[in-house]
Parts: structure tokens; C-alpha cells; sequence
């Protein structure tokens, strides 16, 4: 999973894209390779109402969380601080920015709402 040019560079080679259509939040999971194609992770598309937006990005960011903390643990990935664009114009305007992921994570981490 995390060999050649699916081996992120950095934690935000991991996307997580959130829409809304007709009252629905759907939030999605994406790792960014190396030539900056995206490739869906499988078991995600979290979806809610609109006021569970948020929920549903928080959720993939945990996912995405728990995915990174394991590569790293193992030597799959190091962090390079390097930002990675995807070059899907609309995966990138659809993205959760890094400042909301963090606003998110601090959220979850201290067990509330952000």
C-alpha cells in the first residue's frame, strides 16, 4: 500500500475532500501519489445532513490519522512537511483545508464539537 509512488512525502498526501449536495455532507479519503493523481481509499464516502458535515469530516480525519500514525510507527512514511497538491482541480477546491483539520483534530482530541 505505501510502496513507490503511493509512499506519501507528507501527512497531507492523505485528502480528504468534503461536499455538500441537496442537504448532504459526504466526506471522502483520498492519498495523493507521487505524480499527484489522487486514488480513493476504499471503505469511506461518510455522509450526513448538513449539520452532520462536520462529523463526517472529523471522522475521515481520524481515519486518516490512524492511517498515518501506523505507517509512521512502522517506517512506512516520515513527515516532510512539504504540502502535496493534487492535481484534481476539484479535489483541491473540495478539500479540507489544513487549518480546518486542525481545528477538527484539536476538537476531537480534547472529546468535543468543533
Amino acid at each position: 500500500m505505501w510502496a513507490g509512488q503511493y509512499s506519501p512525502s507528507s501527512r497531507s498526501a492523505l485528502l480528504i475532500e468534503v461536499t455538500v449536495s441537496k442537504g448532504v455532507a459526504a466526506s471522502n479519503l483520498y492519498l495523493i501519489a507521487s505524480d499527484g493523481r489522487p486514488v480513493l481509499l476504499p471503505a469511506q464516502g461518510l455522509t450526513g445532513s448538513m449539520r452532520k458535515e462536520t462529523r463526517a469530516a472529523t471522522e475521515t480525519l481520524r481515519v486518516a490519522d490512524t492511517l498515518w500514525a501506523w505507517a509512521e510507527v512502522r517506517g512506512l512514511v516520515r513527515e516532510s512537511g512539504q504540502y502535496v497538491r493534487s492535481t484534481s482541480r476539484l479535489l483541491e477546491r473540495n478539500r479540507l483545508s489544513p487549518g480546518r483539520e486542525h481545528e477538527l483534530r484539536a476538537a476531537y482530541a480534547q472529546g468535543r464539537r468543533a
